[in-house]
Formats: C-alpha cells, structure tokens, sequence
C-alpha cells in the first residue's frame, strides 16, 4: 500500500485495510488495482473520486462498510478497467452531494446494500433497469432518487415502485382477437375471453345473414330466400331476397348477331345477321340472314389467268382477260422491242452472228446477219494468213512453208511461199548436160554435184562462183537471197530490183481470196458502187424480218414473204408454233384456258392454262358444302350441316 503518490491517496494492488481513517482534497482518494481492499467506518470529503476500482488484468475485490461520503461535483465509487472478475460490496454506507454515487465504466459484480444518498446530480450510472431496481430495493437514493424507466401505473401488472420514468406498461385482460371481448392494450390473458354473445352469420350471401355479429356462428343458411330477383325474368320469384343467377331471359344469345341481347340465355331463334345474301357477290355472307343492300358485284371481279396483262390475283369471279396490250417483244437487243411490253411473246427479232465458233457469236440473235468474225493469222506474208480471218489470234508462223522457192535448185520446193535462199542447195546436184548425173531441171551452172565417170568431190569455195547467185565471184557463201524476188510485173509483190525468179508471187486471190479485186482490195468491177464486186453479188432477200432472209444476199430480189415461218410464238399461248420464227398476232389464249384442278367447282379436263378455280368456300362461304351447296355432313338430314348446327 502505498500513500500519497501525487493527487492520489491509497493505491492497493495487494490486501489492505482501512479503517478509520479520512480522505479529503484528493483527485483520488483510494484505488485498488488488485487483490483485496477493505475500508470501514473512513470519511471521504471533497475528493474528485472517494473510491476506484481499476484491474483489467487481475481480480479485485473491494469492501466499503459504514463509511461516509461527501464529495461535491465528484464519484464517490468509480469501476473502470473491470475484467468481469472483479466485486464491489458497499454496505450501511452514506453520502450527499455527488455527480454520481457510483459509476460503472465496466462491469463487475456488486453487493450495495444499506445504503443511503442524496442531492446527487446522477446517482448511477453504467446499469440496466434490473439492477438499477436491485439498488433502489436495497437501499436509499433521493433528492434524486435513481432515474429507472420502467411502468409506474399501479393498475398494470408490471407495476414498478421504484420507477421514475413511466414506460412499457402490461395490462391483463381477453387477448384473444377472435375473442367478443378482445382487448387490444391487453397482454396477459386474464382468462375473461367470451365467444358466444358476438356470434351469428356473418357471411352476406346467407339467408340468416347477421350484420352485426363479430363471430362466425357456423349456423348460415342460403337456401329460403334465393331465387330469380328480376321481376322482367321469365321465371321472376317475388319472395327471393338473393338472385341465384338462375334468371331465364328469351332472345337472340349470339353475341355476333345485329340484334344480340346480352341479358337473353334462352335463344329463341330471333338472331338477325345483316349483310349480302346475293349468292356469287364479292361480299357474300353465308352467314347473314337479313340482306342489308351492301351486296357488291364488281370489286371482286377480275381476270384470274396469270398469263393476261390484267391478271388479278385478288380475284373471285372471273372478268375479261387481256392478253394482248401488253405483250410484245422485252427485250432491248432486239430490232423490234417494244418498251411498253411486259410479257415477252416469242416475237423478238435479234440480227446477229449466229455461229459458236466466231468471235462475235450472239447467243441472244435469232437470225444471222453475215456478221461473223473469225480469228486466224492476218499477216499476209505468214505461212497461214487467212483472207477471211477479221481477228489476228498470234498463230501466224513463217517457217512451215518456208524453204527454196527458186526453180532450178536442187531442192526447189515449188510448194514453198516464203524463200530462204539460205535452205538452197547447189552443191548435191549436176546441170551439165554432158555429166552421168545430168538433171535437166538443174541449171546449167550448177555443176558442183556432177559426176563423170567417178563420184563427186565435196566443193570448198572462198569465193562464190555460180553464175546466177547474188554475189557471183565474191568472197563468202553464196547469197540466193538480196536478188531473188517475184519477176511477176501482174503480181501484187513484183520487185522490180529482183533478178532470181522465186514462185513466191501473190495476187489478188491470194491475199483477198477473190480475183475480182485489185491489189489494193479495191472492186475491179461495182457497177452499183455498193463496195460490192460485181462478181460477188448475190440476189436474195435482205429483210430480216422476212421467213426467207438471206444474210449472205448483197441484192434484194424482192423474193421476201412473211407467210411461210409466220405462227403464234408465244410459247403461253394455246396455239404456240415452236417453227415459227415470225410473229402474226394469230396467238390464241382462251381455247385451252381453264380451271386445271380437279377438286374445283369449276374444273375443266381439256385446259392446259388455269386460267382461275372456284371453290365452296368461294361460291357459298363454307368448306363444308359441296360444288351444289348440299352439305357434305348433315347427320340428321335437317339441311343443316353439321358443322353449322347449334343446340338450344
């Protein structure tokens, strides 16, 4: 134990006594921190705080018994740092004029007993109501007493004298809510429930119906006052005090009828249907049964056959077709299209090249023009110039028909229309008359193959020396070509510089494939000067329109006729001619046309167009009818179909 330890007076952390003994001016008077502290019969005045409990690592225990305290704007006990172990036991103790008599920061269990203080600001604090009732029983707190929220009405069975704070008050009484006498501010039953005196029939549907009961007596009865409350009923009850819905009103009951009553459940065959009854109308209503004058007769008329120019899908009853206005040729190729046209008729007439293997082959032509263009060789000095190819296809070769083109050679090659004078030969065979290997188609002065008597010696000349080469007597190989040419004045490429005759002249023939042109591809003879030769000319028809249209004629002979290929061409028509090539309005759309489906009213077996079908449902509304009307179920031969029927 310790004393005076700054503004402390006693701080116990063992077992100590004090006994007799006064506290006054401190800021702490005594603290036991552990073990055991007891004081007895001591005086605190004017100390901060008397006593304070402070062990939150050990357990104390602090007796106070018969002390008194005076301690102004302080506590006279303090508990802080309590671990829960700890216990304070204040007993016949007294005080006046503390902030609060004690003040529990923590808990620790306590004996306070005896006890009697006033004039505190707060007596204590730290407590729940239990034990602030525990220390107003055990002891004598005023001016204040302790301030205890807990019910103070002497009524209430929960009544609390120590209270100061009304609150929470319990009353008995019925708390039973399905009781007659249900209390509501009750909350124990005090056994007074009653469940007779409130009880009647309480549903409003009952005969015995009691509007003031509260209880369900389980005694309703609904039968003695239901009936028909509807004096304007056929079976009206003038004693029914409840309607039971068993009400019975005459009249029509369909709701789609003109005339539905909507209060009627007794259909009496009254129901009007207004709308068309006019069989084979547009608007025709099976249904109807009154005609309200409506009945329309054109809108649904129309042509019902695809192929015609005023073909109506929407169409019911068939109207005039035309198939006429609005056929033509479609197609913008062709020398007779018709913009205005819509459906092609086969008509079309399209000049062009109609064969495959031309460059300008027209799939879309329907009649040859002579236009074809062919592709080949177009270089005149090739070995496969073609006169008659417009379209150069690179094929064009100088080698195969090249070769010694000069007669008298060894190897001349008459054949030969290019020549190389290089290919020839002059050394293998004899031109000497005189020699055992003379060729008298040799010329003369080629000797250097002849033989006489023995075999030839191969020749090895430094200088040229036959006579007709092009550089006879000259050093080098003999050249048979800078002077060989056509000598021909009449061919078209005579060299008039040439001095060895070649067979490589051309002419006319040659290079336009007729001789009746120039060199220069120009007409000998055009008496008409239509850039065609007069040979050439070819009398025919030039109308390509015309069944005998000729496109190889240059000279209309007026021999055109539009009779022997005319026919329908439209492949839609009745009477398509798949020879004709020419058009002649004779088209005919209306002798196969007709209704082609068998199950159809209007069914026809010799059309090959459909042209439009009718149906039960078309001509009477119904499916369930025949093409006559009859039905095709009616179980009880009323003339009712079945599926019309309607009970009532």
């Amino acid at each position: 134990m310790e004393f005076g330890q700054e503004s402390k007076g006693v701080v116990c952390a063992g077992a100590a006594t004090l006994d007799r003994m006064a506290f006054q001016n401190w800021n702490l008077a005594a603290m036991a921190t552990s073990g055991h502290l007891d004081v007895q019969q001591s005086r605190f005045d004017f100390n901060e705080t008397a006593l304070v409990m402070d062990s939150p690592d050990a357990e104390v225990v602090m007796r106070v018994d018969s002390c008194s305290f005076l301690n102004a704007g302080g506590d006279a006990v303090l508990v802080r740092g309590s671990n829960g172990l700890d216990s304070l036991i204040l007993t016949d103790c007294t005080g006046e004029l503390h902030r609060h008599v004690l003040n529990f920061e923590s808990l620790s269990s306590f004996q306070v007993e005896g006890n009697a203080f006033s004039l505190s600001e707060d007596p204590v604090v730290g407590l729940e109501t239990p034990e602030l009732i525990g220390l107003c029983e055990g002891n004598d707190f005023s001016d204040p007493g302790i301030t205890i929220v807990a019910c103070m009405d002497t009524s209430a069975t929960n009544y609390e004298p120590c209270a100061t704070v009304n609150a929470d008050c319990r009353y008995a009484g019925c708390v039973d809510s399905g009781a007659c006498n249900f209390d509501p501010n009750a909350e124990v039953d005090d056994g007074s429930c009653d469940y007779t005196s409130c009880a009647g029939c309480q549903l409003v549907t009952a005969c015995n119906y009691d509007p003031d009961a509260l209880l369900e007596s389980d005694n309703c009865e609904f039968l003695s006052c239901r009936g028909c409350t509807d004096s304007e009923a056929f079976n009206f009850d003038i004693d029914a005090t409840f309607d039971d819905g068993s009400c019975l009103y005459f009249g029509c009951t369909n709701a789609a009828a003109n005339n539905y009553n909507p209060m009627a459940n007794l259909d009496n065959g009254t129901c009007q249907f207004l709308g068309c009854t006019q069989e084979g109308a547009c608007n025709f209503d099976p249904a109807a049964n009154v005609n309200d004058g409506s009945c329309d007769l054109t809108s649904c008329v129309g042509c019902p056959d695809e192929r015609a120019c005023n073909y109506d899908p929407e169409a019911t009853q068939i109207g005039d077709c035309d198939y006429f206005s609005c056929r033509g040729c479609t197609n913008p190729n062709a020398t007779n299209y018709q913009p205005a046209a819509t459906i092609d008729d086969g008509s079309c007439s399209i000049p062009g090249c109609l064969n495959e293997s031309a460059t300008n082959y027209n799939s879309e032509a329907t009649t040859d023009d002579g236009s074809c263009l062919f592709a080949g060789c177009t270089e005149i000095d090739a070995c496969n110039y073609d006169p008659t190819a417009a379209v150069d296809d690179g094929s064009c070769e100088s080698t195969s028909c090249a070769g010694c083109a000069i007669e008298g050679f060894c190897n001349y090659d008459p054949d030969a229309t290019i020549h190389d004078g290089s290919l020839c030969d002059y050394l293998s065979c004899c031109g000497d008359p005189a020699a055992d290997n003379y060729d008298p188609a040799i010329f003369s002065s080629l000797t250097y193959g002849c033989t006489y008597g023995q075999s030839a010696g191969m020749a090895f000349l430094d200088v040229c020396q036959v006579p007709i080469a092009c550089n006879f007597m000259e050093e080098g190989a003999c050249d048979f070509n800078s002077c060989a040419g056509c000598t021909d004045p009449s061919a078209c490429n005579f060299d008039e510089e040439a001095i060895l005759p070649t067979n490589t002249c051309t002419y006319p023939e040659d290079e336009f494939g007729t001789a009746d042109v120039g060199c220069d591809g120009q007409c000998l003879q055009d008496a008409d000067g239509d850039g065609i030769c007069d040979g050439q000319e070819l009398q025919g028809c030039t109308d390509a329109q015309s069944c005998n249209f000729e496109p190889s004629a240059t000279e209309d002979d007026g021999s055109c006729e539009s009779e022997s290929c005319a026919g329908c061409t439209d492949s839609q028509a009745c009477n398509y001619d798949p020879n004709a090539t020419l058009g002649d309005a004779s088209c005919d759309y209306v002798s196969c046309a007709g209704c082609t489906d068998a199950a159809a009213c209007n069914y026809d077996a010799e059309a090959t167009f459909n042209s439009g079908c009718s149906y039960p449902q078309d001509d009477f509304g119904v499916q369930y009818v025949d093409c006559t009307g009859a039905c095709l179920n009616d179980q009880d031969g009323d003339g009712v179909c079945d599926e019309a029927e309607l009970l009532g």
